[in-house]
C-alpha cells in the first residue's frame, strides 16, 4: 500500500507555521509523509523591477538589483528550511524540503501532482490597513491561485487552535458526491470528529427536505448517524448567500470545525458550490479551516492510510 503524502507550501508567515502544525498532526495520525515546499517568487521579483523594452537608463541596473534581491531570498529561503527541518526533526512521520523559485502557484501545482493533499497557511487583507498592500497582495495571491489552479485537495489553515472536532461538508443537493461524503467521514473518523452534511438546494429544488436526507441515508449506509441539513439558496448573488450563512447562528463555523467545500470546473473556470470563484470566497468568507476539493480528483485523501486504524480522540 502505497503511504499517502502531504505537501506543505512553506513561507515566513505565521499562518505558515499554524498550517505546518496542522500538517504535522495529519502526518502523524495518517503515518503520511510530508514535503515542505517553499518556492522563491522570482515573479513577483520581475514584476517589481522588470522591464519589457530600456528606457532612460537601461535595464542594467535593474538587473543587477534583481539578481541581488534573489540571492538574499534564497538566504532567507534556506535558512526558514533549516529550521523547518530542524522542528519537523522531533515528530515521527517521514519528511523532507525542497527549495524551488519561479511562479508559487505553478511550483507548488507542478509538486501538488505527487502527493495527495496541499497545505498553506493564509492570511486575508486587512482593507483597513492598505499601506502595506503590495507585499499582502503577493502572498494572499498563492492561496488564491492555488485554489483555482491546485490539482489536489488544498487545505488552506488561516488560524488553529487544534485539531478540528468537527467536519462540515456543503454540497449541492443537484450534485452529490459519494466519494467525497465517504472521505469526509474516513477523515472526521481519524480526528475523532463529528460529522455534518449541509445540501445546498435551489428554489426550484423539487424533492422535499425530508425525502432529499432519507435519500442520501439509503444510497450510504454510513450516513445513518450523520447530521444532514437542507439549507435553500434564493436567488441573490450566490458568494452573498455564502456570506450570510457564515454569519447564521444555526450554520456559523468556529475554529474547531473543518469546512468542505467541492469545486468544478465549468467552461474553464472553477467555481464553489456557492457558485463563487474560489478565491472570492478565502478572501470574504471568514472560515478558519478550509479544504477545497476539486471534484476532478477522484481519489479520496486518507481513506486507504487509515483502514484498520481506531478513530482519535483527544
Amino acid at each position: 500500500m502505497a503511504k499517502k503524502s502531504l505537501l506543505l507550501a512553506l513561507s515566513g508567515s505565521q499562518q505558515s507555521l499554524q498550517a505546518a502544525q496542522l500538517c504535522w498532526k495529519l502526518a502523524e495520525l495518517t503515518n503520511s509523509r510530508v514535503t515542505a515546499q517553499h518556492v522563491i517568487d522570482t515573479f513577483a521579483i520581475s514584476q517589481l523591477l522588470g522591464h519589457e523594452l530600456p528606457g532612460f537608463i537601461g535595464t542594467a541596473p535593474y538587473l543587477e538589483i534583481r539578481a541581488d534581491l534573489f540571492e538574499k531570498m534564497k538566504a532567507v529561503g534556506q535558512e526558514l528550511v533549516k529550521v523547518y527541518d530542524e522542528r519537523a526533526a522531533f515528530h515521527s512521520f517521514e519528511s523532507s524540503s525542497v527549495i524551488d523559485s519561479g511562479d508559487p502557484v505553478q511550483e507548488i501545482c507542478r509538486r501538488a501532482k505527487e502527493h495527495d493533499l496541499v497545505v498553506i497557511g493564509h492570511q486575508t487583507i486587512d482593507n483597513d490597513h492598505l499601506s502595506n498592500v503590495r507585499h499582502q497582495f503577493i502572498r494572499n495571491s498563492v492561496a488564491a491561485g492555488l485554489a483555482h489552479e491546485c490539482p489536489r485537495p488544498l487545505l488552506i489553515v488561516r488560524e488553529l487552535a487544534g485539531l478540528c472536532k468537527k467536519v462540515k461538508l456543503v454540497m449541492s443537493a443537484e450534485h452529490i458526491n459519494q466519494l467525497l461524503i465517504d472521505d469526509c467521514i474516513q477523515t472526521a473518523n481519524l480526528l475523532g470528529a463529528k460529522v455534518e452534511i449541509i445540501c445546498l438546494a435551489a428554489d426550484n429544488h423539487e424533492e422535499p427536505a425530508k425525502m432529499l436526507i432519507k435519500d442520501l441515508q439509503k444510497s450510504n449506509p454510513l450516513l445513518n448517524n450523520v447530521k444532514i441539513r437542507v439549507h435553500n439558496l434564493c436567488n441573490a448573488t450566490h458568494i452573498k448567500e455564502a456570506l450570510a450563512w457564515d454569519k447564521d447562528g444555526e450554520h456559523a463555523v468556529n475554529n474547531r470545525e473543518l469546512l468542505v467545500i467541492p469545486t468544478r470546473q465549468i467552461v474553464g473556470k472553477r467555481i464553489t458550490v456557492f457558485g463563487s470563484s474560489p478565491s472570492d470566497f478565502i478572501k470574504h468568507a471568514g472560515f478558519s479551516t478550509i479544504l477545497l476539493w476539486p471534484e476532478e480528483h477522484s481519489q479520496p485523501i486518507f481513506k486507504q492510510a487509515i483502514i484498520g486504524m481506531s478513530a482519535y480522540s483527544k
